[in-house]
């Protein structure tokens, strides 16, 4: 882990080395000394040093705050913005081999925090469960946070399925099962995420070959993006000006200023 105080100018060295693979950082909405990492441990090994770490001194010291086996980290993360104790933490669990690789089984799962990650409870009301899940992505509005949204990617990489709450997680409903399964194509595992838009929490977007975007709630689903390189990972739309919204995937950063309309390469990063 490193970290800025001037704007990305300069990076100092925070730890964390042993954490390998970063699933996901995010930084308290008033104290940004306060950070929480997820982590998905050695990739081609079984170790302890993953799962969620908790830092309240600008990344000096990390505490392990959520352990559920050495083989199976911590791949997304959300604070909630209005009760900055509340988390999510999408848990993974992933073994690989020089010569085989399972993406999923039993400890993979969503679990919340009220207390700023001292204590964490397992949901499973309305979430798959067992061998078969694999890679799980989740958000939160921000708009309105007792909604979240899930997606969720079978061991072998096919859609599992998408999940929503209205109740901060304590009870989900499936959306549309089967939707995506073209956009995930049997590589679920490598992307599975989901982003909601920071002012309207029916519009929800999920990361596979293209940009998909759901306008009510993820009932339905419809290609956002065309004509940009293939396999999409993270979707950030600026929540002060929605116009500005920066998309990477597996080439590169795409910018748009239009909400999405045209993207422009950055060809210099």
């Amino acid at each position: 882990i490193y970290r800025s105080s001037d704007g990305g100018n300069t990076w100092v060295h925070k730890g964390l080395d042993n954490g390998r693979s970063t699933g996901k950082v995010v930084v308290h909405p008033t104290n940004p000394d306060i950070v929480f990492t997820a982590q998905m441990g050695n990739l081609f090994g079984d170790n302890n040093d993953r799962g969620i770490f908790k830092t309240t001194d600008g990344g000096t010291t990390w505490q392990k705050v959520l352990f559920v086996s050495d083989s199976t980290g911590g791949i997304d993360l959300v604070i909630n913005p209005a009760k900055p104790d509340t988390l999510y933490a999408a848990m993974w669990e992933r073994v690989r081999r020089h010569n085989r690789r399972t993406y999923g089984g039993a400890t993979s799962a969503i679990y919340r925090s009220y207390d700023g990650g001292a204590n964490w409870t397992k949901l499973t009301n309305g979430l798959p469960s067992g061998s078969n899940v694999g890679r799980i992505g989740i958000d939160i509005s921000r708009s309105s946070p007792s909604i979240l949204y899930a997606v969720v990617a079978d061991k072998a990489g096919a859609y599992l399925g998408g999940y929503k709450t209205s109740n901060n997680g304590d009870t989900w409903t499936s959306t549309a099962t089967g939707s995506l399964n073209n956009n995930f194509n049997g590589v679920g595992w490598w992307f599975s995420k989901i982003f909601v838009h920071p002012t309207n929490s029916s519009k929800v977007y999920t990361c596979g070959l293209s940009l998909y975007e759901s306008v009510n709630s993820g009932s339905t689903w419809s290609k956002f993006t065309t004509s940009l390189h293939a396999d999409q990972h993270c979707l950030f739309i600026h929540p002060q000006n929605i116009n500005l919204c920066l998309l990477a995937n597996d080439g590169g950063l795409y910018i748009s200023t239009n909400t999405g309309a045209t993207w422009n390469h950055v060809n210099n990063l």
